[in-house]
């Protein structure tokens, strides 16, 4: 008569290594089907952002230089709100409203003229603080790159720079 060998007992402890391994699994995953894509939509935003109050600043420049061809200067401002009342009284729009910054769409973009005459300047300060990475690709007042550092929009000297 053979005899079979007994069959070895279950083991009653449970083995952690498998599920770690899963989780650990899992979470990769997650992060590379979920968190990077996010990232990059992120960054595209940003970017949008920053084009478009580019655009807004060049528009409120716009304007202004309409204000000195009617008026032969440029108006009186030290850090004023540019508001839709502001441009009714400039007497250029009745019906023009600001463009909305998307950064702070509740704070407006702010002007300051310096000077008197053809030597004035003006500087319109966009709100909002940006990701400096949207910004690399506006130029500091020098007009060197900026490089990680800026965080601001403006428009000074006939440009959008970053600051």
């Amino acid at each position: 008569m053979t005899t079979a060998s007994p069959t070895p007992a279950p083991s009653s402890r449970f083995n952690f290594v498998g599920p770690i391994v899963t989780a650990a699994f899992l979470a990769i995953a997650a992060y590379v089907v979920i968190i990077m894509p996010l990232q990059g939509f992120r960054t595209a935003r940003e970017l949008a952002e920053a084009e478009v109050t580019s655009s807004s600043l060049m528009q409120l420049a716009q304007l202004l230089e309409v204000y000195r061809e009617d008026w032969h200067h440029y108006p009186v401002a030290n850090n004023t709100p540019i508001t839709r009342e502001l441009v009714y009284v400039w007497a250029l729009s009745e019906t023009w409203t600001p463009p909305r910054p998307p950064i702070a769409p509740h704070d407006p973009y702010r002007l300051t003229v310096t000077g008197s005459g053809a030597k004035a300047t003006y500087t319109i300060v966009a709100p909002g603080v940006f990701n400096p990475d949207a910004l690399a690709r506006f130029p500091t007042a020098s007009g060197k790159p900026c490089e990680h550092s800026c965080s601001r929009l403006v428009w000074k000297n006939d440009r959008v720079v970053a600051l």
